[in-house]
């Protein structure tokens, strides 16, 4: 969507969300928000809006916008779905490590892809059917809390 409105038309229309939002929060429903394409210039509308979760595109500085949302909002993504695709598992890996290192401190990321991938992951010849993530765990870092999480991820073989 950012890619597709201008930000002035994108603050023009009202959005039906409004008054939706605290509705179903009140009853314990967590809300997402994906918009397609780079969100820098919707920073502040993009938190606005109140969802719990702001799913990111890679096109979106994530260290940028995590600082932005001053723990107001949890981002989820932004890894590359044409390297989650095609990528070749090492690739993947760093880029999954690049992330968590720059994003990690106060937590509020879930470690993710960029957009939908499709039904099917990477066909059997390119470089990324060598694997894929197996297993996601979570471990505090710290008392309360108060430090980074840190994701383990695991391959499968």
């Amino acid at each position: 969507m950012a890619a597709m409105i201008s930000p002035r038309h994108y603050r023009r229309y009202p959005w039906i969300h409004e008054g939706m939002v605290d509705e179903l929060k009140k009853h314990g429903i967590v809300l997402h928000l994906h918009i397609c394409g780079d969100t820098t210039k919707i920073t502040e509308d993009f938190i606005a809006t109140g969802t719990q979760v702001l799913e990111i595109d890679h096109k979106t500085d994530a260290e940028r916008l995590k600082e932005a949302t001053r723990g107001r909002t949890c981002l989820l993504g932004n890894i590359d779905t044409n390297l989650l695709a095609l990528g070749k598992p090492e690739e993947v890996d760093a880029a999954c490590r690049e992330l968590i290192e720059s994003c990690q401190a106060g937590g509020g990321l879930i470690l993710g892809a960029g957009c939908a991938l499709p039904p099917r992951g990477a066909p059997d010849g390119s470089p990324a059917a060598g694997g894929r993530p197996r297993r996601q765990r979570c471990r505090p870092g710290g008392r309360g809390g108060s430090r980074p999480t840190r994701i383990a991820l695991r391959r499968s073989r």
